[in-house]
């Protein structure tokens, strides 16, 4: 539920201290686990409440992260992703952006066999 603000706040201190801003954006993937803790330890449950939230979440920082590339093309991102809905919005950005994959500036990853009707044309 903190990630866009963690991803800014990062994104802030990279611009003032002058790094290169990288990141690996990836959704739900200790979901059960990150519950199970915060409800051991008695914090509150840092997973957003429905899969819509995660998504909305997922693309604020992912954008966030694009127009931090367009402006400075100090970052990068890797695209942790299996979702199709989420690797068109992200190439749909990129072109809007202006952020042409020779830059590779942004990188996709999936899991090796998983959804390669995805995985195949991002190759071409």
């Amino acid at each position: 539920q903190e990630a866009y603000d963690n991803v800014t706040v990062d994104v802030e201190l990279s611009r003032r201290e002058g790094w290169h801003f990288g990141t690996k954006l990836v959704r739900g993937a200790y979901m059960e686990q990150e519950r199970e803790r915060a409800a051991q330890i008695g914090y509150e449950d840092p997973i957003n409440p429905t899969y819509e939230k995660t998504n909305e979440m997922y693309h604020r920082c992912l954008d966030y992260v694009l127009e931090e590339i367009r402006h400075s093309r100090k970052a990068n991102v890797m695209v942790a992703s299996h979702n199709e809905d989420t690797v068109k919005f992200t190439l749909r950005r990129m072109m809007e952006l202006g952020i042409h994959p020779s830059e590779k500036k942004v990188y996709f990853g999936q899991l090796l066999g998983m959804c390669d009707q995805i995985t195949f044309p991002l190759g071409e």
